[in-house]
């Protein structure tokens, strides 16, 4: 039973039963360690001191998204700071 094929009663079963799965997931020694490495290098990545190469002028923005077609307010409020950026900036 998934949350589309759950009654209004059933939801409750179908969040316990997804509650503990990233618990579960994890819960062998390996896949902790596996985990634990790459969350190290991401941390390392993230913390890194930017290179020269990385500074341009004018600065650079760069809007990461999937679609401009999407539904609602946060692909229109994207495109509008890509629109007003792009005066001073390379985006």
């Amino acid at each position: 039973m998934t949350e589309r094929d759950a009654a209004p009663g059933e939801l409750d079963e179908v969040a316990a039963r997804r509650k503990g799965f990233a618990l579960r997931a994890l819960s062998s020694a390996p896949a902790r360690a596996v985990a634990r490495a790459i969350r190290g290098l991401f941390i390392r990545y993230v913390r890194a001191q930017p290179r020269e190469s990385d500074y341009t002028d004018p600065p650079r923005v760069t809007i990461l998204t999937v679609s401009g077609w999407g539904r609602g307010g946060t692909t229109r409020a994207m495109l509008n700071l890509a629109g007003y950026l792009k005066s001073r900036h390379e985006v």
